[in-house]
């Protein structure tokens, strides 16, 4: 279970640094860096394209 939560964990903060990325420089390098990181390619459809489907805990700023 640590495991499963420390993978999750990565991913969030995958996550939300791409959210960052996409604002600052553009949906593509935010979808490279998300894409290195292992993001399911799902997710990074989503918060890039639907932004107002985005968790609640995507909204952090960095």
């Amino acid at each position: 279970m640590q495991t499963e939560q420390r993978h999750n964990a990565s991913l969030s903060a995958a996550v939300e640094h791409g959210i960052w990325l996409a604002e600052s420089q553009g949906s593509a390098i935010a979808w490279a860096y998300m894409q290195t990181y292992k993001v399911p390619a799902e997710a990074i459809r989503r918060v890039l394209a639907y932004p107002e489907t985005r968790r609640k805990s995507d909204n952090h700023r960095h």
